[in-house]
């Protein structure tokens, strides 16, 4: 049973922001006002300091240029004063009893990092953006703390900012803005709590053809597909082709309720082939997919398979990522998917 991933921005949420206080004392001691400085800035340097473009040393370069009269000593002193834990740094110790936190921010490693000494201990990872190249809401360096999260898990990710929020929701990931109050804090500790209840009301059940919480769940399935896909590349399975006897399925259940399913179909002696995978999307980011995919390649181990191998498509982009985290590489099509234009095809050697 996974951790929930809890991916949390810094500033804004873990530490001060340096806007626009900062700034503001910056502009004083030049004797310019708040605007003339932040316009240059946002034109001169902005995107490049915080994708380190820009060097540190750059930066204090820039701003020796810009505000003459003030003291790059001053300067310093002031951006240190201004850098300072808020609440939320001192919830990790608990949170991390209940979840894997990763630290995903806009900032310059160099002036972050020291901040998050005494937090490291409780951090699965960081991604800091004048380390990593980019910054949000670039997708790539979404892309790039996703690789750090287990991906079956449920996931949340807490930022300051609206703007960045859209690229992690593409992401599958559970997105939460985080206010000036506070109030946010209270979120994720009730969220956690729900996840940790939640774990433990899943329940797995192998299920009969035709089983109706198995027949409902596909139902669920196929209007899904047929709304995504032209019916030709639509792929079912028919429940009652008699030689469907070596198929295995799978329900899942979350407070009683039938909310995912999965199945194995032979292909032959040494492959079986993933089919009918699905959750209920109000029942996604819970670790119910992982749960389901982890206890059917459990079932093909058993049965002595080799290679387990699964057939989705192109616009089905979080299933495709979520097979990536799991060790699944791509492969050609293969069987009724060589002539499709949408097929993606995959596999995995079990053991």
């Amino acid at each position: 049973m996974n951790r929930p991933q809890l991916i949390l921005d810094a500033g804004g949420v873990l530490v001060t922001n340096l806007t626009p206080a900062y700034w503001q004392e910056l502009a004083d001691a030049a004797f310019l006002t708040y605007e003339e400085i932040r316009t240059a800035y946002r034109a001169d340097i902005r995107g490049r300091l915080w994708t380190g473009e820009l060097t540190e040393g750059e930066f204090w370069d820039w701003l020796q240029a810009r505000c003459p009269g003030v003291e790059i000593r001053l300067a310093k002193e002031l951006l240190n004063q201004h850098l300072s834990p808020l609440p939320g740094y001192h919830c990790l110790p608990r949170w991390s009893e209940l979840a894997d936190i990763h630290i995903l921010s806009n900032h310059r490693a160099e002036w972050l990092l020291p901040l998050l000494e005494d937090a490291k201990p409780y951090l699965r990872s960081i991604t800091i953006s004048s380390d990593a190249g980019m910054s949000k809401p670039d997708e790539g360096i979404f892309a790039l703390a996703n690789t750090q999260v287990i991906q079956e898990a449920p996931i949340m990710f807490v930022d300051d900012s609206g703007n960045n929020l859209e690229a992690a929701g593409r992401l599958g990931w559970k997105t939460l803005l985080a206010d000036s109050g506070g109030a946010w804090i209270q979120h994720v500790n009730a969220w956690l709590e729900k996840e940790k209840t939640d774990m433990n009301d899943i329940v797995l059940k192998d299920a009969a053809i035709k089983d109706p919480d198995l027949l409902g769940l596909i139902d669920k399935l196929d209007t899904y597909l047929y709304e995504i896909y032209p019916p030709e590349e639509v792929f079912v399975v028919d429940l009652d082709d008699p030689d469907l006897a070596a198929i295995h399925f799978v329900v899942a259940y979350a407070d009683g309720s039938p909310v995912g399913c999965g199945a194995i179909k032979e292909i032959d002696e040494a492959s079986t082939e993933l089919k009918r995978f699905y959750v209920d999307p109000a029942y996604r980011n819970r670790g119910i997919a992982g749960r389901i995919l982890r206890y059917l390649e459990g079932k093909a181990a058993e049965k002595q398979y080799t290679y387990i191998r699964l057939e989705t498509g192109d616009p089905q982009f979080e299933a495709i990522q979520f097979y990536k985290k799991n060790g699944y590489y791509a492969i050609a099509p293969y069987g009724e998917y060589v002539d499709c234009p949408s097929s993606v095809c995959f596999e995995k050697k079990l053991g």
